[in-house]
């Protein structure tokens, strides 16, 4: 079955949506999840393309669908400063490619995604008309995406699930292990410096997995076994932020960019 594609202009942002026309007539109302496409840095909504029809083509030959319990329809934006969005190349670029604001600029990048996605979870039902049907939300995030994944998996109550691929929960690992690797001078200590602002750090405490559980620095998690108030303090924000969502998280070992062992998965 051919899945389709309509772009349509959500909010001031060109939002592709596919499998909008394999959906149920609303004369036979089917619960509908919406699968949000979080695509790379450097790329643009076009290229999650691929892994939309793949997805849908493979989901249109399931039970669920084939018996009317769920439908699907999957959508792909433009993050910030890409694709339709791009205002100025030099932003996307990182430190060994001369932008000494990258880590301010990746911020922006993931959190101006999450926000995107949030405020379009709240209008896609009245700009496609199936409001009623949609009970749903989930999103794939691939690198930038995928860092995106993680801080709505964690911020926004609305997404049920995420698929991560190769996106670190553990931004300030990241950048410091990035900079290093950069042709720049490090800073001692690299949080609080010109590339890395206390502004910055104070932001990543906030909206961080990693950083909302362990602490904004670049200190490993610690080993357990933690303490019984550690442990039931972290209980509390793991069930106040992702109780009862899925996460599948999918890195490459011999990924040397955004490199898994520095991601905090590992110690939860």
């Amino acid at each position: 079955m051919p899945v389709s594609k309509e772009t349509i202009t959500m909010a001031g942002l060109l939002v592709d949506i596919y499998g909008l026309d394999q959906v149920p007539p609303p004369s036979r109302p089917c619960p509908l999840t919406c699968l949000w496409l979080l695509h790379p840095r450097l790329r643009s909504r076009s290229s999650m393309q691929d892994i939309a029809e793949r997805t849908l083509a493979a989901w249109h030959q399931s039970y669920q669908y084939r018996a009317r319990r769920r439908s699907l329809i999957a959508l792909a934006f433009d993050m910030p400063n890409h694709g339709s969005r791009k205002v100025c190349e030099t932003s996307n670029l990182d430190w060994e490619e001369g932008n000494l604001s990258h880590a301010c600029d990746m911020v922006n990048a993931v959190g101006g995604g999450a926000a995107a996605m949030s405020l379009l979870m709240g209008l896609v039902g009245v700009y496609t008309g199936r409001d009623a049907e949609i009970d749903a939300h989930v999103c794939l995030g691939w690198s930038l995406g995928g860092r995106t994944a993680w801080w709505s998996l964690f911020g926004e109550p609305r997404l049920d699930g995420a698929v991560v691929v190769v996106g670190c929960a553990d931004y300030i690992s990241l950048m410091t292990e990035r900079h290093k690797e950069s042709p720049l001078p490090t800073p001692s200590p690299f949080l609080g410096s010109l590339y890395f602002p206390s502004d910055l750090v104070a932001k990543i405490q906030q909206v961080d997995p990693k950083a909302m559980l362990f602490g904004a620095t670049a200190a490993p998690p610690p080993s357990p076994p933690l303490p019984a108030s550690e442990q039931a303090r972290l209980r509390d924000l793991l069930d106040a932020e992702v109780r009862g969502k899925k996460v599948l998280v999918c890195s490459g070992g011999d990924d040397e960019y955004i490199n898994t062992p520095i991601c905090f998965i590992e110690h939860t």
